[in-house]
């Protein structure tokens, strides 16, 4: 497996994780989300440790007015994102391990940007 392919599947895994994280702090439910990034999209400064991404594509199935599907009503959203954050390699240089992660966008979805 690439170094690359490594990278996109780590940060997209910490990606998701926040918005999973993040769920608990808004104020409708995330039913279900998908994070999408193309390699080229990805810009790797290995000496330094750091990264960036564009074009991050948030896509989201709120679950709006209730706290449960029979009541409330379902709404697809989604954001693109930039961002950045710092890296380092674990197990010998085997793997990749994202340190910090910085996004462009705030979690709260109907806050005008």
């Amino acid at each position: 497996m690439s170094k690359m392919w490594q990278f996109r599947r780590k940060l997209i895994h910490c990606l998701n994780r926040l918005i999973g994280i993040g769920g608990g702090r808004i104020h409708y439910g995330v039913e279900d989300w998908e994070v999408t990034l193309s390699s080229s999209d990805i810009w790797v400064d290995v000496p330094k440790r750091e990264f960036t991404f564009k074009n991050a594509q948030f896509n989201f199935e709120l679950l709006l007015g209730s706290s449960n599907s029979e009541d409330g009503a379902k709404m697809n959203f989604s954001k693109v994102a930039d961002g950045s954050g710092t890296f380092d390699f674990s197990e010998g240089s085997k793997n990749v391990q994202i340190l910090e992660l910085n996004l462009n966008f705030d979690l709260s979805l109907f806050n005008e940007e």
